[in-house]
């Protein structure tokens, strides 16, 4: 993978992949249903396999509660 800034500047934010990112299942009703839980929730609300739907400046912690588990990210700026 590559990314390149051309004009302007883009702050990028990573977390680190840890043992905790390994996929979770939880059960979530009663007929048996199994349901992945990550703290990054990347893959949910119809985003992809690699992005999460959670705003990471302004959590909303009661729509997603288990961000607070969430790494230490690393935090650039990448320029030209």
């Amino acid at each position: 993978n590559m990314l390149i800034q051309l004009v302007g500047r883009k702050k990028v934010v990573l977390y680190p992949r840890t043992e905790e990112d390994k996929p979770k299942f939880e059960k979530t009703t009663a007929d048996d249903k199994y349901e992945q839980i990550n703290w990054h929730y990347a893959g949910t609300s119809g985003s992809q396999y690699n992005t999460s739907s959670v705003d990471i400046e302004n959590v909303d912690y009661q729509k997603y509660p288990l961000f607070k588990h969430a790494p230490t990210p690393f935090e650039c700026i990448i320029e030209p």
